[in-house]
């Protein structure tokens, strides 16, 4: 019972830090999308105000307008790529993944074994409840004559004595 209670505890560190890896991982994951989210809007915001210099015949602002584009485009590009990438290699818990999918197998098998131990001493504590049932309906009844045979035998010595 100590080795289950020792083995609940680990379980229980085990998918606590899984869960706090996993919080971390979606915040870090979380940041990166809306960094991209923001800098996708300064890209759009830029090819507006290119487009609004094209248009007004602002040559030399609308190509540095363009450049921007550019740039905030590929700032837009790093931290989407990052997350894609940070997304395919979630491989640094396999091991404590491992770990706990095996105590968690080895807890169900102890309490299945438990469960079965808990049957089969019911069943004999029926077993032996119907023995006593049996012997107590019929079974003192039958004693009676060898106790009277045993008192008469026992009264007898006594008397030649």
């Amino acid at each position: 019972m100590k080795m289950n209670i020792e083995k609940l505890q680990m379980l229980y560190s085990l998918e606590k830090s899984l869960l706090k890896a996993e919080i971390k991982q979606q915040r870090k994951a979380a940041l990166l999308l809306a960094i991209s989210i923001a800098f996708f809007a300064l890209t759009v915001l830029a090819i507006n105000v290119a487009i609004y210099l094209n248009i007004a015949e602002l040559g030399i602002y609308a190509q540095k307008a363009w450049w921007l584009v550019v740039l905030n485009g590929i700032l837009t590009l790093i931290p989407a790529t990052m997350l894609l990438l940070h997304s395919k290699n979630d491989s640094g818990n396999e091991t404590a993944i491992e770990i706990r999918d095996a105590l968690a197998d080895a807890l169900k098998t102890d309490l299945e074994a438990s469960a079965m131990d808990v049957a089969v001493t019911i069943e004999r504590m029926h077993k032996i409840g119907k023995d006593i049932k049996t012997f107590s309906e019929g079974g003192i009844g039958a004693l009676v004559p060898i106790v009277k045979l045993a008192t008469e035998i026992v009264a007898a010595k006594k008397a030649e004595s």
